[in-house]
């Protein structure tokens, strides 16, 4: 029998309370927070302030456990929602944050491109994407009646994990005849 492996230190945040003037306060969801070395600030996000709240609350609720450099990682993918807000100027509330929004979402994604001018990989459009989508479901199954979204559109960005040689190699040893 091998050595038994170390358990790996995790230090779960606690929910911390804030002095105010009429005791101690939860603190907001959208209160800034050091991750690594990474200001996650939603309250610094220009969307109006009830989508910033619940997209808070299900970040913090759905992702606030995973590691470190995961929450960063979807921190920019949130970031670039809010840029997408800004630009479009399509989401003016919570209720606002339906399929025909995610539709437009999706458009713009597509549509971007990287300093050289070549298109975002569609995993990068995919990962993206998808950060939204769990967050939107989150909030659908931890807070009904929040948002108006009934189904996130399950886009598939073709090629995303299609077009590698590994999953060419995959999927000609699992299609292969015996």
């Amino acid at each position: 029998m091998g050595a038994r492996r170390q358990p790996m230190p995790r230090v779960l945040p606690a929910r911390a309370a804030v002095a105010t003037l009429t005791g101690l306060q939860p603190p907001r969801h959208d209160a800034p927070r050091l991750v690594c070395r990474t200001l996650v600030d939603f309250s610094a996000l220009e969307l109006p302030e009830d989508v910033r709240l619940a997209l808070a609350e299900a970040s913090w609720g759905h992702f606030g456990i995973r590691g470190e450099r995961s929450i960063c990682s979807l921190w920019f993918d949130i970031k670039i929602f809010a840029r997408f807000a800004r630009e479009s100027g399509a989401v003016g509330s919570v209720a606002g944050l339906d399929h025909d929004l995610l539709m437009r979402y999706i458009e713009w994604l597509n549509g971007q491109c990287r300093a050289d001018g070549r298109p975002w990989t569609k995993a990068c459009r995919a990962r993206t994407y998808t950060t939204l989508r769990t967050l939107l479901q989150w909030l659908e199954r931890c807070r009904p009646g929040l948002i108006a979204v009934s189904s996130t559109p399950s886009i598939r960005f073709h090629g995303a994990i299609a077009t590698s040689s590994r999953a060419a190699r995959y999927r000609q040893r699992c299609c292969a005849p015996f």
